[in-house]
């Protein structure tokens, strides 16, 4: 039995690798917004220090994941990803992940959370992130018709940080205030001479935010999570609320406000062997549109929006979305008692569109015909390794693409 269950867990790391290999996913996530509201949702579902049972203690989750491949994009391609949740029973957690390609691409991201401060109700994440792409591809503005081919491709290159801290008015609620500061500059990049297509730069040099530039931004933002398991939650909330401000007052090349909801519901079926699980999710800018950089509008596509479209396919000022998955629990065994291994498959259809700006949106709840609409769908399989880390493969399908595949870690929701 031991034997049969090394060569599973052999399967599905080669099925792993093999997708790092050909769709170099990690280098081309699309960036998520409420990222860190989402890890300190993940802390809510932990109990404070005092109402913690010490015979149940020693739950932290470690593990350390190779990554080595190959793409077509970026070629050879190496990192590693490392996950230790509530470190010694200290509350403590580390999270890093990095990919590098031969190609200029690379991708590092380091988050560490401390959910243990005053007995529990103060929680701290501290994020650094720096993200390089010399091949980012740009499809216009609004929810156009231009894919699945984009109009041209630039150097995108990322550098910041964000230190939050929540404070916890219930054990499942908590108010959270956030400074970031990110620099981004967009450039030439490498020419794309297989489709040859143009630079950014060049044929959009009036686009906002074509020059790069510095954001310093304060957020306020409301947490709610009743939950009960990090890497396969069976039934319950989530739900958060962020009020985001950037402004040239506080050092920032931009004024604008961004206003971010997100909520999902799960429910359990038949023994909660499988579930159903829903969320409705929403961003809107207020302000001068028209001082919103590019590369910070919102979006839909990628590996947590629109799965079966591109990365950011779709940039505005506005969005909503709204997606359905069915999970369905499909194996769990012990890893030569390191770790349980919890193996699911997911379902998925999802529908949105982005807008931008009053009158878009007019036409589109009151006017617009149902296909102005994007609809994706697909499915996926999820891979839980403990407490630890939760890998989610999912190949999507939609009107301009035909499966996709999106390699990431956590659920999408």
């Amino acid at each position: 039995m031991r034997a049969l269950i090394g060569v599973i867990v052999l399967l599905v790391s080669v099925a792993w690798v093999t997708i790092v290999c050909t769709s170099l996913p990690a280098l081309a996530q699309a960036r998520n917004n409420l990222a860190t509201e989402r890890m300190v949702g993940d802390a809510l579902q932990s109990p404070k220090p005092s109402q913690v049972d010490t015979a149940q203690e020693g739950t932290a989750g470690l593990i350390v994941l190779p990554k080595l491949g190959y793409g077509p994009e970026g070629g050879a391609t190496i990192g590693i990803k490392f996950t230790g949740r509530n470190l010694g029973d200290t509350g403590l957690t580390l999270d890093l992940n990095t990919v590098t390609a031969w190609e200029g691409q690379q991708s590092y991201h380091f988050n560490a959370l401390h959910a243990k401060f005053f007995d529990g109700r103060l929680i701290g994440v501290l994020n650094v992130n720096f993200f390089s792409d010399p091949t980012r591809e740009f499809f216009g503005l609004g929810n156009n018709n231009v894919g699945p081919d984009p109009l041209s491709t630039h150097r995108l290159q990322r550098v910041g940080g964000e230190l939050t801290l929540a404070w916890r008015l219930f054990d499942r609620l908590a108010v959270a205030i956030n400074l970031g500061y990110e620099d981004v500059q967009v450039g030439h990049g490498k020419a794309d001479t297989a489709r040859d297509l143009p630079f950014t730069v060049d044929i959009f040099p009036d686009l906002n935010g074509i020059d790069g530039g510095l954001t310093i931004p304060l957020s306020l933002s409301l947490m709610f999570n009743n939950r009960k398991d990090m890497t396969r939650p069976t039934q319950g909330w989530s739900v958060i609320a962020e009020v985001e401000r950037v402004d040239r007052a506080l050092g920032s090349d931009y004024t604008y406000t961004r206003l971010s909801a997100d909520a999902s519901y799960l429910w359990p079926l038949l023994a909660r062997r499988q579930l159903l699980a829903l969320r409705l999710d929403g961003e809107h800018f207020i302000g001068d549109l028209d001082d919103v950089p590019f590369y910070n509008l919102t979006y839909l596509g990628g590996d947590d929006t629109l799965r079966g479209f591109f990365i950011e396919r779709f940039l505005g000022t506005s969005r909503v979305l709204a997606t359905f998955e069915y999970r369905l629990k499909l194996l769990d065994f012990q890893f030569f008692n390191l770790w349980e291994v919890r193996i699911d498959g997911v379902g998925f259809v999802e529908t949105g569109r982005v807008f931008i700006d009053g009158d878009d949106m007019d036409r589109a709840f009151l006017r617009g015909p149902v296909k102005a609409w994007q609809l994706s769908y697909g499915g996926g399989v999820r891979m839980a390794l403990g407490q630890a880390i939760l890998t989610r493969i999912d190949v999507g399908f939609s009107e301009e693409e035909s499966a996709p595949v999106y390699l990431s870690f956590n659920h999408p929701f």
